[in-house]
């Protein structure tokens, strides 16, 4: 990773996606970029050219200032790192949020955007998506999601959610990379959730064959719900960051994914980081 995206709300969960992403940037040297998304208040009719674009330069300019104190140490964060981060930089965009999102780290060529999530989600989220959710359909780089509470520890041990479909293979090079530079160990689990054996033959080590990468070893674990076999697998094996492919399917197969996908999301304590699939 060269560059790194994180969007800023102001909100509590925002602080946590920042501070991961802060350490991210310092461990590996990359460049951080902080963006807000704002909205254009509604103006008086009466109002000149002159004084509408006055104010939208001091709403900018006010906007601009917040975020800079947002992403500036608090007191009580004294390691030495932090003073040495050079590379930050700080942008208000306009519009809608995931679409300026996604233009902005497209714009930028970023590598991975990092979001912090809120620990309750609205009906409203639940049945239309949240920022987050949106992001983890409609981004083409990988989405790191930071659960809201979750601070920073580094990355020792990675669980790559498996669905063993043919397709991960790009997945499991890209995050065997990614453990190399963290420095991490990379494990994967299968949860398998057919309706038997869950009192008998709990969990089992498979190894299955892969042209390109050699004999894979998986950790299937049996239980009733994916995200109840996540909770299992990471807790035994102290994982420290779930990683989940968001592969290529027709529109029925994309929607029964993403709802396992927003699943996890909505209910993991640790990192969740989702890769798109990579067009063949």
């Amino acid at each position: 990773m060269k560059k790194i995206l994180v969007p800023i709300d102001f909100s509590p969960a925002a602080r946590y996606g920042f501070e991961f992403a802060e350490w991210l940037t310092v461990a590996d040297s990359n460049d951080l970029i902080a963006v807000h998304i704002a909205t254009s208040p509604p103006y008086e009719e009466t109002l000149s050219t002159d004084h509408i674009q006055r104010f939208k330069k001091d709403q900018k300019e006010a906007i601009l200032q917040h975020l800079k104190r947002f992403t500036t140490p608090y007191p009580d964060h004294n390691e030495e790192a932090f003073t040495r981060i050079q590379n930050l930089r700080c942008e208000i965009r306009y519009g809608q949020v995931v679409q300026e999102i996604l233009a902005a780290a497209k714009e930028e060529e970023v590598d991975m955007i990092v979001i912090g999530t809120r620990k309750k989600h609205s009906l409203w989220d639940h049945l239309f998506g949240s920022v987050t959710t949106q992001l983890l359909i409609q981004s083409s780089i990988p989405v790191l999601v930071i659960p809201e509470g979750c601070a920073f520890k580094p990355i020792k041990k990675i669980a790559f959610a498996n669905a063993i479909t043919g397709e991960e293979t790009t997945t499991i090079s890209y995050l065997e990379k990614l453990a190399k530079d963290w420095k991490a160990d990379l494990q994967q689990v299968f949860v398998n959730t057919m309706p038997y054996d869950f009192l008998h033959n709990k969990q089992e080590v498979w190894e299955v064959p892969n042209q390109e990468l050699g004999t894979q070893t998986i950790n299937m674990v049996r239980e009733t719900k994916l995200e109840h076999g996540l909770d299992l697998f990471t807790a035994q094996q102290d994982i420290d960051l779930i990683a989940m492919m968001a592969p290529h399917r027709d529109r029925l197969q994309r929607f029964w994914h993403r709802h396992k996908r927003n699943a996890v999301a909505y209910h993991t304590h640790l990192p969740l980081l989702v890769i798109p699939a990579v067009d063949k």
